[in-house]
């Protein structure tokens, strides 16, 4: 059971806790954070959101559930701080891996920011904006370390067998 089921209920599990643990990760991270940058980025996801449903203080209300939209901005502000942490971390821990995106994660990067603001490569490339639009691939490599880590320290007991790691 464990050998056939385990991955998907770490994975459950992970996915459940995931939130705490990358905040808690952005917590013990040291890094300081232009003011103005984090200003971008929280301008850039709710233009984002703007861009998919139309109304962000509408999303943002139902998301975070309080009285008045400038609540939930600070709120989602917060959510922001940590992600750009997050993507902080991600980016200096694939210099220090020496991990560079592949042409292929790099396109799909770009896809994915031109789809969101409405732009395609040429324009992109032509306002500067590649290392902006690759923020996600960092953003989820970061995520990822997180993930690999936790699935390297969980094991499974039960009565009569040994802990067994993931795919022991």
């Amino acid at each position: 059971f464990i050998r056939e089921n385990g991955e998907a209920r770490a994975e459950r599990v992970f996915s459940s806790i995931k939130q705490r643990l990358l905040t808690r990760l952005a917590g013990l991270t040291e890094a300081y954070i232009e003011p103005q940058e984090l200003a971008r980025y929280h301008a850039r996801q709710r233009a984002m959101i703007n861009n998919i449903s139309g109304d962000v203080d509408g999303r943002l209300m139902d998301a975070y559930g309080c009285g008045t939209p400038e609540e939930c901005d600070r709120l989602f502000l917060e959510d922001n701080r940590r992600n750009f942490t997050i993507y902080l971390y991600g980016l200096a821990l694939a210099e220090e891996n020496g991990r560079v995106p592949s042409e292929a994660e790099r396109m799909s990067a770009m896809q994915y920011y031109g789809i969101i603001y409405d732009l395609d490569a040429a324009e992109i490339s032509a306002a500067g904006l590649e290392d902006e639009a690759m923020q996600s691939f960092y953003l989820q490599y970061g995520i990822a370390s997180v993930r690999e880590h936790y699935f390297s320290l969980v094991r499974f007991s039960a009565e009569g067998i040994e802990p067994m790691a993931i795919g022991e």
